[in-house]
């Protein structure tokens, strides 16, 4: 399905962007939730974080997608929790 030049430009305006180790601009978006246990109910204690996103250096790019599962209740949004940790910690 073809998607606009226009619908690029919005898309890329709204997604955040963060300097990374060594240079990196790092392009992306977080979001958390937890797992359900076999009941179906939400299990606090074990959340979920994603960041998936794209990073840019001197013309490379470099496309990445990172969920995490924890292994027990936290303050921090895992989806945050994550997107710090990659955004400062990994270079591409």
């Amino acid at each position: 399905m073809p998607v606009s030049e226009a619908a690029y430009d919005m898309a890329y305006a709204t997604i955040p962007q963060y300097q990374a180790a060594e240079g990196w601009a790092v392009h992306g978006k977080s979001g958390s939730g937890w797992l359900r246990d076999n009941n179906g109910k939400i299990n606090e204690s074990r959340p979920q974080g994603w960041f998936v996103g794209w990073a840019e250096k001197n013309g490379r790019q470099v496309v990445f997608a990172r969920l995490e599962i924890g292994k027990e209740k936290s303050d921090i949004p895992a989806g945050l929790k994550h997107e710090r940790i990659f955004s400062w910690n990994y270079p591409c």
